[in-house]
């Protein structure tokens, strides 16, 4: 119980900060299943079919208690859920997303903090919530420590910043509490839809999310550091959760493996000709 109170406040924070100024009566499903869109498109099904779990919860009590006459999240349909997604770009997709990224700097109709939000992805393999919800008090650019106060596990964390993003990071102007100023000064941005979008033509990328990402610096991390570096930069508490997750390999990696323990060990270079 204390797991799920604890992503319901997660999930209706998201709704508070699209709906802060809104009546509760004023609530529409079409209000709902954008929100249920922006979510498919900056993560996953699976998060939009919890969100909308958590909302329409909530809005069903205020049912119960006559402040709302229905529920519009009744007639809100969650979205089919597929097995774990297991897409990583190749190293080739990756050059193109690195290179339509730092495009964004030359594009007037962006501004820099949005170029910095995806060189955090790309550099840390944090979640897109937490990138967007960085504040400068969690910011130590002298030690090179972003201290994470919510991640999905509830516990605070504390992730290292390579000497590129701590650069990066120095030369953003402070124009609010966030590292990713939002409209509002006390407000986060919300999502990074359109920038993204931007990233994809770009890159000439299909069926990739911004969550993909992350897995695939979780691969590139466990093929060159090991899996249990791989889980300690991912934040996991269960390193099971990077294996199955964020670092699968694939056949050729383990026809790798194999070849490279051969060359350390006295087998036969012809199979065959003599019982080993």
């Amino acid at each position: 119980m204390l797991f799920r109170s604890r992503e319901d406040v997660r999930y209706l924070g998201m709704a508070k900060e699209h709906w802060a100024s809104r009546l509760l009566n004023s609530i529409t499903t079409d209000d709902i299943e954008k929100i249920q869109g922006i979510l498919v498109t900056n993560g996953t099904r699976i998060a939009s079919n919890r969100w909308l779990a958590s909302v329409r919860a909530c809005l069903q009590d205020a049912w119960r208690l006559g402040k709302i006459e229905s529920n519009p999240a009744m007639k809100a349909k969650g979205y089919p859920e597929n097995d774990p997604r297991s897409r990583v770009l190749s190293d080739s997709e990756f050059i193109r997303l690195i290179e339509a990224i730092h495009s964004l700097e030359a594009n007037d109709h962006f501004d820099r903090s949005v170029y910095a939000a995806f060189f955090l992805l790309v550099e840390t393999g944090a979640r897109m919530s937490e990138v967007l919800h960085a504040k400068w008090e969690d910011m130590d650019l002298d030690q090179g420590l972003w201290r994470i106060p919510r991640p999905k596990s509830g516990r605070p964390q504390v992730q290292p910043l390579s000497p590129n993003s701590v650069a990066l990071l120095a030369q953003l102007p402070r124009r609010t509490i966030f590292v990713i100023p939002g409209r509002k000064p006390d407000k986060p941005r919300s999502d990074l839809q359109k920038p993204w979008k931007y990233i994809l033509e770009k890159a000439m990328l299909k069926g990739v999310t911004i969550h993909d990402i992350r897995r695939t610096f979780g691969l590139q991390v466990a093929k060159t550091a090991g899996l249990h570096v791989a889980s300690k930069l991912l934040r996991h508490s269960d390193i099971r959760v990077t294996e199955r997750h964020y670092a699968p390999l694939g056949i050729e990696e383990l026809r790798d493996a194999l070849v490279q323990r051969e060359k350390v060990l006295p087998l036969r270079k012809k199979a065959g000709k003599e019982n080993i």
